[in-house]
């Protein structure tokens, strides 16, 4: 109630100030009236009564005081002097609002995305009760889910509401329009109760859709292709699209928001058939997520299915006996890859903040040795120093507060910049967005922020010197203190920048090091298509497809320009390919301690890419048949992992339940992304896994110059088949360093400011330090001191604050540089040419903001300079 009174006297406060005195009147008038009925005279029953009363304004002023409205009067006029100051001042404030605007409207568009990705609750019925599904290696990483597996868990759980599976497909669309791929969602029928949402129209997926003869040819549509390429009709439901060649009856239409991936069109059910691969315990393709019932904890929910499996470990293949379960919330899985690099942004834009006080701070001081007459003048008259120093944090609320709505304005335009340039690398439920949470982070950094950087201008001002700052105020004379002030926030501004130059410099090495790196492939004149067949109808037998595959690849080698066409199982650079554990043929219980990617490949392939041939020999047409000896080309990364020194030709490993006989060894290729490390890799002959296909086409000129006549070469085998991207090998190692390249131009962009700011900074600093000596200096002159000595004096002076910053920011740097190290692959935490080019950067930087004080003062007329005097 008092808050409010507080406030409501602000704001009323002409009103409330009537009443008081209205009300005092009459209580005087009462008192004269029995004065009167008492026989005095008018006069002396008025003296009476005033002398009874008491003094009217010392009555009114305890009333102010008794129901706190002096202290909202005093802050009432402290704001609006703070703003007749900065009204005062216009250069001063807009270069400190834009200062701080910059800073807060960084900080804010980061944390709007922090908030999205990592505070934000799913839009799901209690998110918090979703968990991702996983089993877990012997080492404790955790792997994608067997469907048998999953069918144990779901048959024996008790700590659940509900479990599905789902992974992630792409399906052939051939008649709305131009044949086409689109991303599918495969999940189980629990899909949308386990999720808790509703389809907009129809229904979802009940348990016979998993069921084998059951109705496994339906589809749910998503709001976005429904009404991007439906018209959004309502009659849709029962209508069919065809999929892979095969009709799919329409069921349902679910909400956007029903899955974390926008790039998802349809789902379609996890069918799981006795038999197929979908339900064997040896292939991890799928992932699973689970709803916990109500009250069940993370670690009983995980206790369970680990209970379970121990159960059932018999019925588990060997190398698979002491795998185990790993459970994650779902707010943690969809962050994982992210939150590393929000963190890092985060800490960027907050050292662009505290640069950025330091910057207003430094203003401040400057701007307050301009005012130390009137400070004195205040102090004299009876302004206590904590009046004195409440007024300098009042202006400093105040600026921030500017400097934040202008920072909201910033931040509007960078969160949208942000969503756009994010969007392919954060899930379709995380986009950041302004709403209360983020204006409310706004606001608080705002209010934050004043009082940080006005807490040195305001304890210079808690104690003025009455003399100095009345007697010689005119003189120029310097406040040692305040001096000191501004030459440890430079000393700060410059540790802090180094942080970030440190950082964009090893981000910077990062990158050139993946881009020079060597790929181990020629990517030049290679053009490359996805191409994937249904699995059923004239493509259902291996033997066909096979057939079929070769079939293209003449066709396509028949196209002028072309030179080389070879097939595989998915295309480079696309997170595509299968992941099998392996072992020596005579060490199979040390399967379940190595995995490694199998590429399915026809004979050519390894020699379209330009891949590099060590050893032995690489895959040939007479190993491409059903029943030729399986034989694998290995890289040298397995090499070095699995045999070291030794010859490995001729010898054999156990992957996928076969007996493989290593015929030839490949450089290592960068295939998976050139940021990341190759892993051990074995290329088989197609013949053995025809199921997916790729292909590469190797031309004598521009690869997209015969784009055209390749893909009407495919069409006129079956103009039914689309191709899916169709782009140039250079263009895919280009995009597989996209997220490298996005972290760098933001970090880039902040280095660059806070590189601003500092320099800003020591500017002004030493403007002001040279103006407060300008008559020093012309004594200097005038005694015939040489100007090049008075440059050296007036640099050194700042070189010396450079070098004390620098020296604290490269210690901070050292510890700094590891922590990036171990959050971001490919960086190298101890890069001398890094450490050196940021105290290089800032070296130059800072003699030229000390060049420029320092030429203007020995180049001044020393005679002008103590004429003023």
């Amino acid at each position: 109630m008092k808050l409010l009174r507080k406030i409501r006297w602000l704001f009323r406060k002409d009103k409330v100030e009537a009443d008081m005195a209205e009300e005092m009147r009459f209580h005087l008038e009462e008192r004269m009236a029995d004065n009167l009925a008492d026989g005095l005279s008018p006069d002396d029953a008025r003296s009476a009564a005033q002398r009874r009363f008491g003094n009217l304004s010392n009555l009114q002023e305890q009333a102010r005081e008794v129901h706190g409205w002096r202290c909202a009067d005093e802050l009432s006029k402290d704001l609006r002097f703070a703003f007749r100051q900065l009204r005062k001042s216009p250069g001063f404030t807009t270069v400190a609002i834009v200062t701080l605007a910059i800073g807060i409207g960084a900080n804010t568009a980061i944390f709007s995305a922090i908030d999205a990705v990592l505070l934000r609750p799913q839009p799901y019925p209690e998110p918090e009760r979703l968990v991702n599904i996983f089993e877990r290696l012997p080492g404790g990483e955790k792997n994608p889910v067997s469907g048998s597996a999953f069918i144990d868990w779901r048959d024996h759980q008790k700590k659940f509401e509900g479990l599905f599976l789902y992974s992630y497909d792409q399906l052939d669309l051939t008649e709305l329009g131009e044949p086409e791929k689109i991303n599918a969602l495969s999940v189980s029928s629990a899909f949308d109760s386990v999720l808790g949402v509703r389809p907009l129209l129809g229904r979802g997926f009940t348990p016979e859709d998993d069921q084998v003869g059951g109705q496994n040819n339906v589809v749910v549509l998503t709001e976005r292709f429904w009404r991007t390429r439906l018209g959004a009709s309502p009659a849709v439901v029962g209508q069919t699209l065809r999929l892979d060649g095969v009709p799919h009856a329409i069921i349902g239409v679910m909400p956007d928001r029903a899955w974390f991936q926008s790039s998802v069109a349809i789902f379609v059910p996890y069918a799981l058939w006795p038999g197929s691969y979908r339900t064997s315990h040896e292939v991890n393709r799928a992932h699973g997520l689970g709803r916990l019932a109500p009250g069940v904890s993370l670690t009983q929910a995980q206790a369970e299915l680990n209970s379970i499996k121990q159960s059932l470990e018999s019925t588990y293949p060997a190398h698979k006996q002491k795998w185990g379960v790993l459970l994650q919330p779902m707010q943690d899985f969809l962050a994982q890859k992210s939150k590393p690099v929000l963190l890092l942004l985060l800490g960027a834009v907050g050292l662009v903040l505290l640069i950025a006080c330091a910057n207003v701070a430094n203003l401040l001081l400057a701007r307050a040795s301009t005012r130390q007459r009137e400070i004195a003048v205040r102090a004299a008259l009876g302004a206590s120093g904590a009046r004195l120093m409440r007024q300098v944090v009042t202006e400093s609320l105040l600026l921030s507060l500017l400097g934040g709505a202008g920072g909201i304005l910033l931040a509007m335009g960078s969160i949208q910049l942000l969503g756009t340039l994010g969007a392919r690398y954060l899930p379709a439920t995380m986009t950041p967005q302004v709403d209360l949470r983020v204006l409310g982070f706004s606001l608080l950094v705002s209010c934050g922020t004043g009082l940080l950087f006005g807490i040195f201008p305001a304890l210079s001002v808690r104690r003025p010197d009455l003399n100095q700052a009345l007697n010689s105020g005119s003189r120029g004379a310097t406040d040692g203190r305040r001096t000191r002030s501004q030459s440890s926030l430079v000393v700060a501004e410059v540790a802090l920048t180094v942080l970030l130059l440190v950082g964009t410099g090893l981000l910077v090495r990062s990158l050139v090091r993946a881009v020079t790196a060597d790929p181990g492939i020629d990517p030049r004149n290679v053009l490359m298509f996805g191409l994937t067949m249904p699995y059923g109808g004239k493509y259902g037998d291996a033997e066909k497809r096979l057939a079929f595959l070769e079939r293209v690849t003449e066709e396509i080698r028949s196209v002028p320009g072309v030179g080389a066409v070879a097939t595989t199982d998915s295309l480079p650079f696309s997170n595509g390919g299968q992941g099998y554990f392996y072992s020596l043929e005579e060490q199979p219980e040390t399967r379940q301690d190595r995995a490694g990617a199998i590429k399915y490949v026809s004979p050519g392939y390894l020699e379209t890419l330009g891949a590099r041939l060590v050893r032995g020999r690489f895959i040939t047409g007479s190993d491409n048949r059903p029943n030729a000896p399986r034989v694998l080309v290995i890289n040298q990364r397995l090499v070095d992992v699995l045999f070291g020194q030794a010859d490995p030709i001729g010898r054999h490993l156990n992957v996928a339940h076969q007996a493989w006989e290593i015929v030839g060894v490949a450089a290592d290729m960068r295939i998976e992304g050139l940021p990341t490390a190759p892993r051990p890799t074995f290329y088989a002959a197609q013949a053995h896994f025809p199921w997916g296909s790729a292909f590469m086409v190797r031309t004598q000129g521009d690869p997209l110059a015969t784009a055209g006549a390749v893909a009407a070469a495919v069409h006129r085998l079956d103009a039914g088949l689309p191709l899916d991207q169709l782009r140039t090998l250079e263009h895919a190692m280009e995009e597989s360093l996209g997220p490298q390249k996005l972290i760098l131009k933001l970090i880039g962009a902040f280095a660059t400011t806070a590189l601003l700011l500092a320099s800003i900074g020591l500017y002004g600093v030493m403007s002001y330090a040279v103006a407060n000596r300008q008559r020093e200096m012309s004594i200097r002159l005038a005694l015939g001191a040489a100007r090049p000595d008075i440059m050296r004096l007036i640099v050194g002076n700042g070189v010396r604050l450079m070098a004390v910053g620098l020296g604290l920011g490269l210690l901070v740097a050292v510890a700094s540089a590891q922590y990036l190290a171990s959050r971001l692959a490919s960086v190298n935490a101890f890069d001398p040419l890094v450490f050196l080019g940021a105290a290089l950067i800032l070296s130059v930087v800072t003699l030229l903001a000390c060049w420029l004080p320092a030429r203007r003062a020995t180049n001044a007329d020393p005679m002008i300079a103590l004429r003023a005097d």
